[in-house]
Order: structure tokens, then C-alpha cells, then sequence
């Protein structure tokens, strides 16, 4: 929200439209990706920005297509996966001693 507020306010200074991204992992333990998949995030800045939801997995296949070291997208989009998969499990032990 603190982006999106600053990207207004920028915005409306130079007389610009706003826009904010908001970046999150994409896995459905997560509640930051559930919340971007049920458009969850909204302008509540009466239409002078808008946060646009995307996940770190769409920001390295974008790159993917673009970039010309291929191995470094790989190479960080298995990074990614891991770092999900151990956040993940995390996620999935606290439920388990706590349910």
C-alpha cells in the first residue's frame, strides 16, 4: 500500500498517472499469491493508482523471453522454487502442530 500511495503522489505531482506493482511468490500457501488471485488488491486511492499483482515466477519467465542469459533465469527460477518449497513446508509443519 505504501507504494501504491507513493506512486500516486508522485504521480499527481508531475501530473502523471500512477501505477505500483506488487511482487509475491506464487504458491497456494501463501496468502499474498491467494490474495493476487482473487484480485484481492485494489486502487483505493479513488482511481489515482492502481497495484498490479505479479509473481516473481512471471517476472523470470518475462525476463526469460527477453534476456539473453538463459542460464541465469534458470538458474534463479529453480532458486525461486526452492526458497517456495522450504517457506512452504514451513507453512505446512506450523498447521500440523497447530491443528
Amino acid at each position: 500500500m505504501r507504494k501504491a500511495v507513493l506512486a500516486a503522489v508522485i504521480g499527481k505531482h508531475r501530473n502523471l498517472h500512477a501505477a505500483a506493482v506488487a511482487t509475491f511468490a506464487d504458491h497456494p500457501s501463501f496468502p499474498t499469491a491467494r490474495k493476487a488471485k482473487l484480485d484481492l488488491f485494489d486502487a483505493r486511492l479513488g482511481g489515482q493508482a492502481a497495484i498490479t499483482p505479479i509473481s516473481y515466477q512471471e517476472i523470470i519467465d518475462i525476463a526469460r523471453q527477453v534476456g539473453l542469459d538463459q542460464q541465469l533465469w534458470a538458474d534463479l527460477s529453480a532458486w525461486v522454487g526452492q526458497k517456495i518449497t522450504t517457506v512452504s513446508s514451513r507453512h505446512s509443519e506450523t498447521a500440523v502442530a497447530t491443528g
